[in-house]
This record gives structure tokens, C-alpha cells and sequence, in this order.
């Protein structure tokens, strides 16, 4: 990254035991270009994937990319402009829907993962117990949500009908 990060609260950052994180644009790079047999999705912030598409290819095996930006950037913009560059964008979310979209990933990778393990009910076990930890945790994500919507929705009310 260039400048200065921006903190992100993930609370159930912990549970995402799958993620790797990187702090420079350039070790992700290389990471990636340095595993080519195995398939990639990348969560980016919309400035460091920016400067990725400006000054690289994007390599085949970087199956998708989930663009996450303030919420104050213009996501329409953002969706116009990567769309000229690749079409292995899936999505462009707000930072604060980061860890919503990241335990649903998490869940849906931990199913794919079932059928690998269908023989060895130990493992097999671990994973539904991950899988269930990510659920209970996607429903307090969204419980929140719904709280912030809730509270936006009384002070909109509370303000339109105080004349």
C-alpha cells in the first residue's frame, strides 16, 4: 500500500483462519505470482488494485477479485473503471460490508471443502464446527446491520416529523 492503511474492524477476524493477509501490495504480488497452481481470490482495497491493473497483468490463476473501497468513494465509478481492465472483478463492496462478504466466502469455501474430507470424519467434524462458528457470526454481522438500518430509520423519522 502507498501512504497510510486504513483500520478495518473485522471482530471475527479470528475465525477466518484462511485468509492471508498483506500489508504491501507488491508481497501479495508476488505471493500470488509465486503459486501458480493454486487458485486465488483476492479481497483488494479499490486503491492498491488500482495500481495493480495500471502497472500489471492480472495472472490466470487469480480466479476473483472483490474490490472493497470507502463509503464515501464512488462505487459506480469503481465498477466502470475496473470493468476496462478485467472482467475477473466479482464484486466492489463498501469496507464496512468486508466482513460479512469475508465470512460468507469463508462458509461457502469451508463446504467445498467437505468433499474432499468425506472420508475422514475427524477432519470432516472440525470443518462443520468452522462452518457453524461463521454462520453464528454472519447472523450477528447482520443483526448488526439491521440495527444501524433501524437506528437511521428513527432519527429520518424523528427528524421529519419535528418541523
Amino acid at each position: 500500500m502507498n501512504g497510510p492503511s486504513i483500520a478495518i474492524p473485522l471482530p471475527y477476524a479470528h475465525l477466518m483462519t484462511f485468509i492471508q493477509v498483506f500489508d504491501d501490495i507488491a508481497r501479495c504480488q508476488h505471493h500470488i505470482n509465486s503459486n501458480k497452481e493454486k487458485l486465488f481470490t483476492l479481497f483488494a482495497y479499490s486503491e492498491n488494485i488500482e495500481t495493480w491493473l495500471l502497472n500489471n497483468k492480472i495472472p490466470d490463476h487469480l480466479h476473483e477479485i472483490i474490490i472493497f473501497c470507502l463509503p464515501t468513494d464512488d462505487k459506480q465509478y469503481l465498477k466502470s473503471w475496473t470493468r476496462r481492465y478485467t472482467q475477473k472483478i466479482k464484486d466492489i463492496i463498501t469496507y464496512d460490508e468486508l466482513e460479512r462478504d469475508l465470512l460468507l466466502f469463508g462458509m461457502k469455501y469451508i463446504k467445498e471443502l467437505y468433499l474432499y474430507f468425506q472420508d475422514d470424519e475427524g477432519i470432516l467434524n472440525l470443518l462443520k464446527e468452522d462452518h457453524k462458528k461463521m454462520g453464528l457470526a454472519l447472523i450477528d454481522c447482520l443483526g448488526k446491520e439491521i440495527n444501524k438500518q433501524d437506528t437511521y430509520i428513527k432519527l429520518s423519522i424523528e427528524s421529519t416529523s419535528n418541523p
